[in-house]
């Protein structure tokens, strides 16, 4: 007799994978995510209609929070329409996100640090670089577990075309 798991056991464990939902504790925090940058979005959206005095800076930072609060809402939506994690891609695409908008934020500081003190490096840069390190470790995290995942499902593919 041979040890090697038989078709249905096969076809069940690439359905378990494939197919299976969020947990409870992802679906809160991913709801938590939307309601937060929704609120967020609505608050900068009312201050940029509200105030028209706010000076130009402030403004165009307004603006950059306002599209960033937008995105994870975007984000939050497709991931609780969808209600599964497609072997971690939503992981991957929330790393990049935090990458992208973490950079943003450090470049940014550094910009304004120079333009109001002549100076490159600030507190507010040091927490952007903080942010960076950190969301390049959840996106290498969440690439590796893509990886795997990936990786589960090519061999449980091959050996179902394999019976």
């Amino acid at each position: 007799m041979t040890d090697s798991p038989t078709r249905p056991a096969l076809e069940a464990a690439l359905a378990q994978l494939t197919e299976q939902a969020l947990s409870r504790g992802e679906v809160a925090g991913h709801v938590a995510l939307t309601l937060f940058a929704a609120a967020m979005a609505v608050l900068l959206g009312l201050l940029l209609t509200t105030e028209p005095g706010i000076p130009m800076r402030t403004n165009i930072a307004f603006w950059a929070m306002l599209a960033i609060a937008i995105s994870w809402v975007a984000y939050g939506l497709r991931v609780l329409s969808r209600r599964r994690p497609l072997l971690a891609n939503r992981e991957v695409v929330a790393g990049r996100m935090a990458l992208l908008f973490s950079a943003a934020f450090t470049v940014s500081t550094m910009a304004v640090g120079w333009v109001n003190a002549g100076i490159f490096i600030t507190p507010a840069t040091w927490l952007g670089a903080t942010m960076v390190a950190v969301a390049v470790g959840n996106l290498a995290r969440a690439m590796w577990r893509r990886s795997r995942l990936q990786s589960l499902r090519e061999r449980l593919e091959r050996e179902l075309a394999a019976r």
